[in-house]
């Protein structure tokens, strides 16, 4: 998926689309994965491209 989003100028989208969420006492950390963040975001767009394309 890196592939077709560098292919398709989107490479920036997911350098930039993570989440950072407050753990334990005020800490923060940066997610690379789970719910909020490009990779999902994008994942989500492609299937619904694939449902349209075969329908």
């Amino acid at each position: 998926m890196l592939w077709l989003a560098k292919k398709t100028g989107k490479a920036g989208y997911i350098e930039q689309g993570q989440v950072v969420r407050m753990v334990d006492e005020g800490t923060l950390t940066r997610e690379v994965d789970g719910p909020g963040i490009a990779w999902v975001e994008l994942d989500a767009a492609l299937h619904r491209a694939v449902a349209v394309w075969t329908t």
